[in-house]
């Protein structure tokens, strides 16, 4: 425990250690002109050169090398755009070459350490990866012209270092649910995707065949489409879950840290894309924080609030109202923890804590989620001091909560 910010202990370090070698490298970016005109190069030489024994599959058949990518056209809109396609030969081939295990780049996963505090527009978050302060389209150099022109980031600094610094782990019991859901053919309920198996059989059928009129031929025709879209959308969903739980897996015993930066608005982010506690309920589910707080007078009501707030039956209802309407269901509540599946992670927690010794000082891990109303409008009605504007984001103290929705259609 220190009495000064992490990027003011680093910078001390670094100050400390000044010889010897450094982790910042200095990363020397390519000109975006010089890349595209090095890969277009390299992709040219591919086409040319990289060929396949055409007979590779299927010996019996003439030997002859073909090239194993080719250029096509596809129209988008009004405009042609070229494509490199690989040969189907190559797509059959890597297809059945395909390994079991799923390999992810160590900038994708959370970090078993606490990050690098940011201590300057280029470097920060990860220990050997580069990592940018604020996320940008490869080649958009207007904001990488303007964060150099900045004169004091530190308070962006220590904000994204304060959320960085923040220890999670796995919540092994919700974890060993989603995953034997999700073994056994998923749940829509509980928005666990479903494997292919469990997609829309595409129906067949011969265009040429004289026996269809041309608008059942219409009609199939679409109910083709719509089935083969299906089935896309299931394959991507269910490899997004796979992606979540299999880093969830493999960090189960682990203490993890998630980086964080930030876009051009300032709008925070955790850098690994794929598993962060900003994704969808199940990820939020199987995440809490590693360090544990007793709940004390209050944190007993927050959660039962919280659990109140996941089911969004009581919107428009008082804080109390909803801590009145939890204890009024804590039967249900218990039995959710006993015998799953619905708001399941903060029922078990409401459950631990409840049939605690003493709940004021049962260590919860649990996170209790706190949503801003309209959050732009709550910057402008502050900065403006707008007492009507402030009510109705809820930065007034209301009975109930407000909805700036509804005050706008009614005026």
């Amino acid at each position: 425990v220190y009495n000064v910010l992490p990027r003011e202990q680093w910078c001390k370090l670094e100050m400390e250690q000044r010889s010897g070698p450094t982790l910042q490298g200095g990363e020397a970016s390519w000109p975006y002109i010089v890349t595209l005109e090095l890969g277009t190069f390299m992709v040219d030489m591919m086409v040319k050169n990289l060929k396949i024994n055409s007979d590779i599959l299927n010996p019996a058949c003439d030997r002859k090398l073909i090239p194993i990518l080719y250029h096509m056209y596809a129209f988008r809109s009004t405009r042609q755009v070229g494509f490199i396609k690989p040969h189907p030969i190559l797509t059959q081939m890597q297809q059945e070459a395909m390994e079991t295990m799923l390999t992810f780049d160590s900038s994708v996963m959370p970090m078993l350490c606490p990050p690098v505090p940011w201590t300057s527009v280029k470097f920060g978050a990860y220990l050997l990866t580069p990592a940018k302060l604020m996320r940008t389209l490869e080649g958009a150099m207007q904001h990488d012209q303007l964060l150099e022109k900045c004169q004091n980031l530190h308070p962006v600094f220590d904000s994204l270092n304060q959320l960085g610094n923040c220890a999670w782990r796995i919540n092994k019991p919700i974890l060993d649910i989603i995953i034997s859901i999700f073994n056994d053919r998923g749940s829509d309920e509980l928005d666990i995707p479903p494997p292919l198996s469990e997609a829309p059989k595409i129906p067949h059928f011969n265009p040429q065949d004289p026996t269809y009129t041309a608008s059942e031929k219409a009609h199939m025709k679409r109910e083709v489409i719509s089935a083969k879209k299906k089935c896309s959308e299931m394959h991507s969903l269910r490899m997004d879950a796979l992606y979540k739980l299999s880093i969830a897996h493999h960090m189960r015993d682990e203490l993890f840290w998630f980086p964080h930066n930030m876009d051009f608005r300032g709008r925070t982010y955790p850098c690994p894309p794929y598993f962060n506690h900003l994704g969808s309920d199940v990820t939020r589910a199987m995440l809490v924080f590693a360090e544990g707080k007793p709940l004390g007078s209050k944190g007993l009501d927050w959660l039962k609030i919280h659990l109140v707030n996941l089911t969004g039956l009581k919107k428009r209802s008082s804080l109390q109202e909803r801590l009145e309407y939890a204890n009024s269901i804590m039967e249900d509540i218990l039995d959710s923890a006993d015998d799953p599946l619905n708001a399941l992670g903060c029922c078990m927690e409401i459950a631990n804590a409840v049939r605690s010794p003493d709940p004021t000082k049962f260590i919860s891990h649990f996170p209790v989620h706190q949503d801003g109303s309209c959050n732009g409008l709550q910057h402008y009605a502050a900065l403006g001091r707008d007492v009507i504007g402030a009510t109705s984001v809820n930065l007034m103290p209301c009975e109930v909560p407000q909805d700036v929705y509804s005050g706008v259609a009614q005026q």
